[in-house]
């Protein structure tokens, strides 16, 4: 027996018997229509809506998740490390940023937990994304010394978010509004989304190919401290080249993998290893949480809509076809010419927005290779630039000197720097220029307040700093006053060029090694490279 329903325009329901054609349409509905012939209808296209809004309540929920942070035990992160320090330190072009109360900073930080909330329940959905972008940037750039790769990276998909119909399904909006539900979305949703990933663990990748993590540093003296929690295998040399070298690996080719089928599986299995095994051995935050919720993309959801059946939209109509000794078979069929239509200017509008999303994340992490000197060492363009766990930067702050401007006599002023700022950010700007230049500015006006004087007071910093386990070195000149020169006016005159490289460091790169292999029957129990017997007898010889 074959039945249809559908509704007709009075309202009643009409039952009849469905042409051979139309069940033949019914049942070849999913079967692509001919190749686009433009850019501009290609990414226009509709596909699948479903990963996307699965990937916003995710997505959603690490909002939820790391504005709760912010607000448990009574907002003390909040204060602690944003609001309720006596100095902040700014970023380059966000010093204009009004200093906040606590109470304003609370209901801020409540702003943004609510937002997220509305991001993940589909609740005016872009309005919410809108409001968590704007209300997270403040918190995000009001204190510098708190700057992590994947708050920045949050903040720029979010903002990615804004601007993508992510809530035509599973969503309030979808359910209130006319017009919001759909189960396809235009393909240069994912397009966006595929350029931003490509970008990231593309930079991320290029970021590794540099002179020490080749030589397995900063892992090589990171992982034993980890060896008491994990076991001996983090203890071995030879393991920290394998995850220098792999890690690199798996940056440069994590994109494709996961964007490309055939391979996909396999992207699908490296990432939740690299995620799961980077949560465990180095307690990174929410990022991979964030990582990890992009594998909706790429997996198969139709499985959703025996639990949650999409309601019919206009124009489609059900039927019910009797199968025999099998029971009934429900399917949908669509009308034709269903594909998301556009203006030729509107599809122009969204080839050049891919196009200059594509080459500012492609090119702007790039910026530090035209600045002088070693990123690492004097940090130009190292901020949004995608260089994770690539060092390991000891500072000290051996002396702060002042000179008295009535007399000219010298004295230390190392309690009135330390007494600017947090401990957290004490630890922070020792290996920051921009930082250090910014407690300086701030010790002398601090001088200036206690001795009650309006002439300039000469602050001079004496910094050693030792990267990744190399020589220490003298970071900072002590005989310039660091107070009179502008925060954010680089190259800085007083800082101290980078150390060589020293010649015996290059005989820890493998393609200079001596190999015996007797290492893969060596099991020590580990430690640094001085007393570790794998690095002198049997890594190399």
């Amino acid at each position: 027996m074959v039945r249809q329903r559908k509704q007709a325009s009075n309202g009643n329901t009409s039952a009849s018997t469905p042409s051979k054609e139309d069940l033949k349409e019914c049942l070849h509905q999913q079967q692509e229509d001919k190749p686009s012939d433009t850019w501009g209808e290609w990414l226009y296209d509709p596909i699948d809506a479903k990963p996307f809004a699965v990937l916003r309540i995710l997505w959603g929920l690490v909002l939820v998740m790391e504005c709760w942070s912010f607000m448990r035990g009574n907002f003390t992160k909040a204060d602690s490390s944003f609001f309720g320090l006596k100095v902040n330190l700014p970023y380059y072009g966000f010093q204009w940023l009004p200093k906040l109360t606590l109470p304003q900073a609370h209901a801020l930080i409540v702003f943004c937990f609510v937002s997220a909330w509305g991001v993940t329940l589909g609740i005016f959905y872009k309005f919410s994304m809108t409001c968590f972008v704007l209300g997270f940037s403040y918190v995000y750039f009001y204190e510098g010394s708190v700057y992590l790769n994947h708050l920045y990276l949050l903040l720029v998909i979010c903002s990615t978010f804004a601007i993508l119909p992510c809530n035509t399904r599973y969503s309030v909006d979808s359910y209130v509004f006319k017009g919001v539900y759909s189960k396809t979305v235009p393909r240069w949703t994912a397009v966006i989304l595929y350029v931003l990933l490509t970008c990231v663990y593309g930079h991320a990748a290029q970021a590794k190919c540099n002179r020490d993590w080749l030589r397995a540093e900063p892992l090589r003296h990171w992982l034993p401290k980890r060896v008491m929690f994990y076991g001996p295998l983090l203890g071995q040399e030879s393991f920290a080249y394998f995850l220098s070298y792999g890690g690199l690996i798996y940056d440069a080719i994590a994109a494709p993998l996961l964007i490309y089928k055939p391979t996909r599986l396999l992207g699908i299995g490296l990432n939740v290893f690299f995620h799961v095994t980077n949560k465990l051995i180095f307690s990174i935050g929410i990022f991979p949480y964030m990582m990890l919720s992009f594998l909706v993309l790429f997996v198969d959801l139709s499985f959703l809509d025996t639990i949650i059946p999409p309601p019919l939209e206009d124009g489609e109509e059900e039927v019910e076809v009797g199968r025999k000794g099998r029971g009934k078979m429900v399917i949908r069929r669509k009308d034709k010419g269903r594909k998301h239509k556009a203006s030729s200017l509107k599809k122009m509008m969204i080839i050049t927005l891919i196009i200059t999303y594509g080459a500012f994340h492609a090119l702007f992490p790039l910026r530090h290779h035209f600045y002088p000197g070693y990123v690492a060492w004097n940090e130009y363009g190292h901020l949004y630039s995608w260089r994770m766990k690539l060092r390991d930067k000891n500072c000290e702050i051996r002396d702060v000197i002042a000179t008295d401007p009535r007399t000219g006599n010298n004295f230390t002023a190392k309690k009135v720097f330390n007494a600017q700022f947090s401990k957290r950010q004490i630890s922070a700007l020792r290996s920051r220029p921009d930082f250090l230049s910014t407690g300086a500015h701030a010790t002398s006006k601090a001088l200036q307040e206690m001795n009650k004087i309006d002439l300039h007071v000469p602050v001079y910093l004496d910094v050693w700093c030792q990267l990744n386990f190399g020589p220490l070195t003298q970071f900072t000149n002590p005989e310039f006053d660091m107070a009179s020169h502008e925060t954010f006016d680089w190259p800085y005159p007083w800082l101290q060029p980078e150390p060589e490289f020293p010649d015996e460091l290059y005989k820890d790169y493998p393609w200079n090694f001596e190999w015996t292999f007797s290492w893969i029957t060596t099991f020590p129990s580990c430690h640094l490279r001085d007393n570790n017997p794998l690095y002198d007898k049997g890594f190399r010889s």
